[in-house]
């Protein structure tokens, strides 16, 4: 079944629209996926036998599972997920958040947690959604049996000391900034997550406004910083009547 909205709803409305329509099928459990993410054979057939194993022998509430990302442009593991982690099993990590691509869903439990903030159209969906999983108690898990390849931003920039950063498009960072700010009301985001994005923001400002178009960067992030502050939820601009890739998904019923 193909469901295509006449215009870009954002990635959080089109996952709603997804999630409604697995519940009036009585499907049991939903997957979805980016267009940019390569999976493996076999890969939702582990996450569910994961999913099932952690239910019937640790006895947690469980939000979600995905695997372990990829970085398809180094063929290196995305660590990130795995910090401040809990390790479950000898595969499965309890975390602070995941991606929505590759991930499964229990119908039930995800119509229990609520749906995604349309509102926010993208950027930090995946993360509201777990931080407010796990704000009423469940875990969101990530599992090593199984990966999948996939990129996060356009290119990776390399900084001193080792790090690196993901570089988007100047439009992505409108709503990168106007999320963040979002994020700080939110009851669901633990005191830590919002220090880390008040030390983040300024950071990550002086880095985006030193890569090019540097003026379109700086535009975005101030003009997203500030809706946020006015809780502004929709922004107009040409460039949403483009093709936004982002906001294309796949949705998988088991």
């Amino acid at each position: 079944m193909l469901i295509q909205p006449k215009e870009n709803l954002g990635i959080a409305y089109a996952q709603n629209i997804g999630f409604v329509q697995a519940i009036k099928d009585n499907a049991d459990y939903i997957v979805t996926f980016d267009q940019d993410s390569s999976v493996e054979d076999g890969l939702i057939a582990e996450l569910y036998n994961e999913y099932k194993k952690v239910e019937a022998l640790n006895g947690i509430k469980i939000a979600c599972i995905g695997p372990s990302v990829i970085n398809e442009r180094n063929n290196t593991r995305y660590d990130k997920y795995f910090r401040n982690s809990t390790k479950v099993n000898d595969s499965v990590y309890s975390v602070k958040s995941i991606i929505s691509s590759g991930t499964l869903y229990n119908v039930n439990v995800f119509a229990a947690i609520g749906l995604n903030k349309a509102e926010w159209f993208i950027d930090s969906i995946d993360i509201e959604w777990c931080y407010r999983a796990r704000y009423l108690g469940y875990h969101v898990l990530m599992t090593t049996k199984v990966s999948m390849k996939h990129n996060l931003g356009a290119k990776d920039m390399h900084l001193p000391l080792g790090k690196s950063i993901n570089i988007g498009s100047p439009f992505r960072l409108y709503y990168v900034y106007r999320n963040w700010v979002f994020s700080l009301r939110e009851p669901q985001f633990e005191l830590a997550y919002k220090l880390k994005l008040l030390i983040l923001m300024p950071i990550k400002f002086i880095i985006f406004a030193n890569v090019s178009p540097r003026k379109s960067r700086m535009t975005f992030m101030l003009r997203g910083f500030k809706d946020g502050v006015m809780k502004k939820h929709s922004f107009k601009i040409s460039l949403l009547n483009e093709n936004f890739d982002h906001c294309k998904h796949q949705l998988v019923y088991l």
